[in-house]
């Protein structure tokens, strides 16, 4: 992962430890439903695992968001009981699919030499003729 881009690897780890703090911030997602707060704060954790891993290994990057939001409920367990919840589990890995796909959707789009799939088809159109 850190071969491909390094600075993905540092950032994305920050970030995860900054979201896993905040679990442990009682009364956070009370004024609003906890699991819209759990996928607005993972996508940015799929987008970063994403392009570290590569837009082919998607699934790399999946099972470990998915994995990083069991552990974290898992600590939410054993020293906030009444804040574990595993409907958040679910909706935190929702949230890595969510960056991921949007990874996915923009390698598809674009080429190993940065131009669009719509740029690269007009010009081998132009070469043709």
């Amino acid at each position: 992962m850190l071969r491909r881009h390094p600075g993905c690897g540092a950032l994305g780890a920050l970030y995860f430890g900054i979201v896993a703090g905040l679990s442990f911030v009682p009364g956070l997602t009370i004024a609003r439903p906890g699991w819209i707060w759990m996928i607005v704060a993972f996508v940015p954790v799929g987008v970063l695992l994403a392009f570290g891993f590569g837009p082919g290994r998607w699934w790399v990057a999946l099972g470990f968001g998915g994995l990083g939001a069991a552990w974290i409920e898992a600590g939410q367990s054993i020293w906030m009981p009444a804040y574990a919840n595993l409907d958040q589990v679910f909706s935190a890995t929702a949230g890595v699919g969510l960056g991921v796909a949007l990874v996915a959707l923009l390698a598809a789009a674009t080429t190993a030499d940065g131009r669009s799939t719509a740029e690269r088809a007009a010009v081998s159109a132009d070469r043709r003729r």
